[in-house]
């Protein structure tokens, strides 16, 4: 399996915000430039990435069963 495809498989399998997480978290363990590579290999944003960085820094985990987004984020009907 290409590193390409090892990102497609695992955004299948996660929410987004689990999937934003295990981006931050091969960012961070590559180090300098780690963002920029995870960014080239998922086809994600860096915007997104970073976020997670931040999120994982900042300590702030999902727990199964928690909302995935906010009170009335999402789609208008």
């Amino acid at each position: 399996m290409t590193a390409d495809e090892h990102y497609v498989r695992m955004k299948a399998e996660l929410n987004e915000i689990q999937w934003r997480h295990f981006l931050a978290s091969e960012a961070l363990q590559i180090g300098y430039g780690g963002i920029n590579q995870v960014v080239k290999k998922s086809g994600a944003s860096a915007l997104t990435v970073q976020k997670g960085v931040r999120e994982i820094k900042a300590g702030q985990v999902y727990h199964p069963g928690e909302r995935i987004r906010k009170e009335g984020g999402g789609g208008k009907n």
